[in-house]
């Protein structure tokens, strides 16, 4: 299997460097099926989407000038793929996502978990090579790859991927998304005063080491949630939700007022929504980030709040969003990679030493817009675990599939208890119900 390098983009970079005291950086997509999947079939799917796909069967290479992607030299399925049987599935995707680490530099792990009741798909990604988007990208390539097999091998017709696919290392970088933004010089896009931090509030934490990293989900029916009003959407009622919460937070800053509580949320942009329908990268990251600040009068009343942040994502909508953390990723990278390096964990240790963070929203939307399919089997539930961040930082993910929204959280353990977490997610859960 031949697998070339590749150039490292500002984003990698970013989130390679998060890994050393932000964040655990793991991307986590788990899909659970009603019957079987076929074990030889998705050996070979996996391999041959590490030829579509390079940056999965490369490491970050930052001994180069500058950092790079470098192919790992690890070509048997088992490599990449786990396969097991369980009498509870439940504790084995617990399993798979707590407890097994990603090693060796490499981006990608793959388990297949067979069970009395279903058979679970768990994929595991380091957030240096893709985002929650690129996640997505990746599972619909192995399904592609999978279905191709499947019909092959059934003799159905199709095929896998085609050999010699590795002629060239795919593009990955924002580039793309200036092009199809239709933005000529970058510098238009970049607005320094969207740096400036928000007055927030931080979800509660505890000082000390950070321990294991850990994850709660809820997951809320469609059927369940409140009605919405014409215009309005699942991400509006979500952010609603989530500044509801936090504004009834003991924990906030010390400048507000007791009539009017000031809240502020770091939202993540795809910048996907910039190209045109049909034509969406891989697996990279493209992200962008946003401050939406949320001010929350007493008493009021959900449906109020919704339109709040329905016209305030309005306003941010009508503003490029996303480009401009996208253009600072960008002119970090011209910088020689230990200055960079230094200089994030520098802004990360002001804001432990403060001890707030707005929390961090990052919607990933439908993981799948349709039923998913591989081979004869059907997905029944798809959902995604966001990264752990250490405190004073929070992610409240949120995805999306057939009947059912997932809100998800990964921390750490000494940083914030299973419980408190728990508790945070349902009141979250039932402002929307």
């Amino acid at each position: 299997m031949n697998i070339l390098s590749g150039a490292a983009t500002g984003q990698d970079w970013a989130n390679q460097i998060a890994h050393i005291q932000d964040s655990n950086s793991l991307l986590h997509i788990i899909a659970e099926f009603e019957s079987a999947l076929d074990d030889n079939i998705l050996r070979q799917a996996v391999l041959q989407s590490l030829q579509a796909e390079p940056v999965l069967a490369c490491r970050f290479d930052d001994t180069q000038a500058p950092p790079c992607w470098m192919p790992i030299q690890l070509h048997k399925p088992e490599d990449w793929l786990r396969i097991s049987s369980t009498d509870s599935a439940e504790n084995s995707i617990r399993h798979f996502i707590e407890e097994l680490p990603l090693e060796e530099g490499r981006q990608l792990l793959v388990q297949l978990i067979h069970s009395p009741t279903a058979d679970a798909l768990c994929i595991k990604l380091d957030h240096a090579c893709c985002d929650g988007g690129g996640a997505k990208a990746y599972l619909q390539l192995l399904c592609g790859i999978y279905n191709g097999l499947y019909l092959e091998q059934t003799g159905s017709g199709g095929q896998g991927l085609e050999k010699g696919i590795t002629s060239r290392f795919p593009e990955r970088s924002s580039k793309q998304v200036y092009e199809a933004a239709g933005i000529q010089d970058i510098r238009q896009a970049y607005k320094p005063k969207k740096d400036m931090p928000l007055p927030s509030v931080t979800i509660p934490f505890q000082e000390g080491t950070s321990g294991q990293a850990r994850y709660t989900i809820i997951r809320v029916p469609f059927a369940d949630l409140r009605p919405r009003e014409e215009g309005f959407t699942i991400n509006d009622m979500l952010l609603a939700a989530l500044t509801r919460v936090l504004a009834g937070l003991e924990h906030g800053s010390s400048d507000h007022n007791e009539d009017i509580r000031q809240t502020a949320v770091n939202l993540t942009i795809d910048l996907r929504r910039y190209f045109p329908s049909g034509q969406q990268p891989g697996v990279c990251n493209l992200s962008g980030m946003e401050k939406l600040a949320v001010p929350i009068p007493p008493d009021e009343e959900f449906g109020q709040t919704v339109k709040r942040v329905h016209e305030t994502m309005a306003a941010v909508k009508g503003c490029s969003p996303g480009l401009h953390s996208a253009v600072s990723m960008d002119f970090l990278a011209r910088l020689p990679y230990p200055q960079a390096q230094a200089m994030l964990l520098q802004a990360s240790s002001r804001v432990k030493a403060a001890g707030q963070s707005a929390p961090i929203f990052s919607n990933l939307g439908w993981i799948v817009s349709d039923k998913l399919q591989f081979g004869e089997a059907s997905a029944r539930r798809i959902y995604a675990v966001t990264p752990a961040m250490h405190a004073p930082a929070f992610m409240l993910g949120a995805s999306s599939y057939g009947e059912e929204l997932t809100l998800a959280a990964s921390y750490f353990e000494q940083e914030r208890s299973r419980e408190a977490v728990r508790l945070l997610l349902e009141a979250i859960a039932d402002q929307l119900i």
